[in-house]
């Protein structure tokens, strides 16, 4: 961005403009930010603003009327202004400051108090907007001294837009929280409405807002079936913001978590007084979307009971056994070579096998071990420091020694297990590809066994005379 800005700064005829030193619009800039910021940065903090990009940039908002918003950044040890609000620096900030103009115009001396806008732009600011829409604007609209000044014909659009604003604001606080809202239509009075129906040209008459609780409907059928579709798969995928593809088990229980409380929320909201009033009216109407509406909800009771009943029996897990293999602080690589960690650990698999009502499937229980797998791949990786590889000496080699002996271990602890289930019971044993559950575990074996012959073909040739050549 500073770089078009230099361009643009060129091209137009840089010397013509005053230097930053005698520019009041510049000068405004740095008392604003100065203001905002005072509590947090010192005076020389303010030494950023004395960059050449920098004040490119800030000539770039100044300057050219396509350029309507302008951030400052508060970094750990500077600060950092951007045309950019996605930036490398947006993802560092500690405080996000804008500049916003009401309309694309050049700023001038003359026009910058009244044309451009300030403002901080805080963590939570999906929250306050949220409060101001769902608390705020409404008031605002309903003020005796608004009401003449909005045209009655577009009274009712606006109430519309609003609801439909604060509904689309609340499903995406709902996404950041890991949790599914049903907006409701709080522009339609639902209570006359539902009076409306009792007679026939009345009924005629509220058409348009039986269409829009219609809709209204159909939206939350959609919201539920997708909360009832997501599955521990989506943990997988490459661009999953926490996980990267290689989650573990402990990330495997928190998804079974967030989807009881999810699925949970969604059955409370459709318990409460107005969606059931919504429904009701719909009942009245004779509207076809209701079969559907009713299905889902059978769909969403099976979904808690599924997500309770994992979350039971994966419950002991988190808080106790899998401490042990996964989480930041795995016991070190030698014990679980030697002890009988994986013992237990896949002896709660058995268990799980047996006594789970939703766990209890081969795809199941395949993608746990896969996640097993992860976290075992995770603390090897962490046991293994790269620079040994280099020194090829015999603590190094023992190092990747002793996780080869602790992946054997790994898939011996498994194989146990699966012969004692079906000592146990013969009509349901483990019949789970190999492949399929230890294909990244192998693969990492497979590696550190081409490490450790690396290792010693480099300890042999070290053993040849630096100057003859001969084999000391």
């Amino acid at each position: 961005m500073a770089a078009r800005g230099a361009r643009r700064d060129s091209a137009g005829g840089a010397a013509n403009l005053p230097s930053m030193q005698t520019d009041p619009r510049i000068s405004w800039l740095i008392g604003r930010v100065a203001a905002a910021y005072r509590p947090c940065i010192a005076k020389r903090d303010l030494d950023w603003l004395e960059d050449d990009e920098q004040v490119l940039v800030l000539r770039e908002f100044l300057e050219h009327r396509e350029t309507t918003t302008l951030f400052v950044y508060l970094q750990p040890n500077s600060l950092y202004v951007s045309l950019d609000p996605c930036g490398e620096a947006a993802g560092k900030a500690r405080k996000v400051m804008y500049f916003l103009k009401k309309e694309p115009v050049q700023v001038t001396q003359e026009n910058i108090v009244t044309q451009v806008c300030v403002g901080e732009v805080l963590p939570q600011a999906l929250d306050s907007l949220w409060y101001a829409e769902a608390f705020i604007n409404p008031a605002l609209v309903k003020l005796e001294d608004n009401v003449p000044n909005i045209a009655e014909l577009n009274r009712g659009a606006l109430r519309e837009h609003i609801s439909s604003f604060r509904g689309a604001l609340e499903i995406s606080k709902g996404m950041v929280d890991g949790m599914t809202f049903l907006p409701l239509p709080l522009h339609i009075d639902v209570k006359a409405v539902d009076a409306a129906c009792t007679t026939t040209t009345s009924a005629a008459r509220d058409a348009d807002a039986v269409y829009q609780l219609e809709a209204a409907v159909q939206g939350w059928t959609k919201q539920i079936k997708s909360a009832i579709l997501r599955d521990p798969e989506e943990l997988w995928a490459p661009d999953h913001p926490t996980t990267h593809g290689r989650p573990g088990v402990l990330e495997y229980v928190a998804f079974w978590k967030r989807r009881r409380a999810d699925l949970e929320g969604l059955s409370r909201q459709l318990a409460s007084v107005r969606l059931l009033r919504i429904v009701a009216v719909l009942k009245k109407t004779g509207s076809t979307y209701l079969r559907a509406f009713a299905d889902v909800q059978w769909e969403l009771q099976a979904a808690m009971a599924e997500a309770s009943d994992a979350e039971r029996h994966l419950h002991p897990l988190a808080d106790d056994l899998l401490l042990h293999v996964a989480g930041p602080h795995p016991v070190p690589m030698q014990r679980m070579a030697t002890s009988n960690v994986f013992d237990a650990v896949f002896h709660f698999v058995a268990v799980m096998w047996r006594d789970s009502a939703s766990l209890n499937t081969a795809p199941r229980v395949v993608l746990f071990i896969k996640h097993l797998c992860n976290d075992f791949v995770a603390a090897a990786k962490d046991h293994l420091d790269g620079a040994d590889f280099f020194a090829s000496n015999d603590d190094a080699k023992g190092r990747v020694q002793v996780v080869l002996d602790a992946g054997e271990r790994f898939k011996e602890a498994y194989f146990e297990a699966k012969a004692a289930n079906t000592l146990r019971d013969a009509r349901r044993p483990w019949k789970f590809s190999n492949a399929s559950l230890f294909g990244r575990l192998d693969a990492f074996i497979e590696r550190c066994h081409d490490v450790l012959d690396v290792m010693a073909t480099a300890q042999l040739f070290a053993l040849l005379h630096p100057e003859d050549g001969r084999v000391v």
